[in-house]
């Protein structure tokens, strides 16, 4: 335990202390507003919004199948009455 807390102190340690130009990938160390860089910057805007669209998806399925799981329930004790209408509070 104590190796791998000095191994990532050391890594850490050794990432502050490196130029910011050697942490900079070609692309954005430049100063200049590139065609690369802007390209960089809606690269990463496509992805962000794609990752938001799946997720926002997930949840949505998720909604969706949790109210089908409550009409069908809800359902399912109106036809028959000697189910017990607790279950309906989960």
């Amino acid at each position: 335990m104590k190796r791998l807390v000095l191994s990532l102190v050391t890594l850490f340690l050794t990432g502050l202390s490196s130029a910011p130009a050697a942490r900079a990938c070609a692309a954005c160390a430049q100063t200049e507003d590139t065609h690369m860089a802007d390209g960089a910057r809606a690269g990463v805007i496509v992805m962000a919004v794609i990752t938001y669209a799946v997720l926002s998806g997930f949840g949505g399925l998720t909604v969706f199948f949790m109210l089908r799981a409550r009409r069908l329930r809800l359902s399912a004790a109106a036809a028959d009455p000697l189910i017990d209408e607790r279950s309906d509070r989960n």
